[in-house]
């Protein structure tokens, strides 16, 4: 789950991919590409606050369905303790014997 902040008002959405780098957010919003925005990522015991910029955002290609669209995110602002848990998931993943995603 991730918030954020856009010209005050706040915006909910799931990270649909996350990396130390960047993150792509399905949201019903859509926000200009540039716009630096706030983020606060919720994981279990844990929230992070992060600044990013919105590098891309995307139309769901089926609206019947009513599917978010897609927010690409670059982050330019992350504490040490979401690198962190971002390297604990890639090597989680990572594991033998571990399905990877």
């Amino acid at each position: 789950m991730v918030s954020f902040n856009e010209n005050g008002f706040d915006g909910l959405g799931l990270t649909r991919d996350l990396s130390k780098y960047g993150m792509c957010i399905a949201s019903e919003m859509e926000l200009p590409q540039h716009y630096e925005i706030s983020l606060s990522i919720a994981v279990p015991g844990e929230i992070f606050n992060l600044r990013g910029e919105v590098m891309w955002c995307r139309e769901s290609a089926d609206q019947t369905q009513s599917i978010p669209d897609q927010i690409g995110i670059r982050i330019t602002e992350a504490p040490p303790e979401y690198m962190n848990f971002v390297e604990f998931i890639r090597h989680q993943r990572a594991a033998p014997g571990r399905p990877s995603f």
